[in-house]
């Protein structure tokens, strides 16, 4: 498992991909308080 936490990423074509774009509930990765404008799949983030 991998947990990315408490990030800023910015200025990216896509700013956070999982796992090529896969569901976190396939790889059970975790993301939580990530700020971010585009991620893959989307919601992976809180906004900016």
């Amino acid at each position: 498992m991998l947990t990315i936490n408490a990030n800023n990423i910015l200025e990216n074509v896509i700013d956070l991909n999982n796992a090529n774009g896969l569901p976190t509930n396939i790889n059970t990765n975790q993301f939580t308080d990530n700020s971010y404008q585009t991620s893959n799949p989307s919601g992976l983030c809180i906004g900016r």
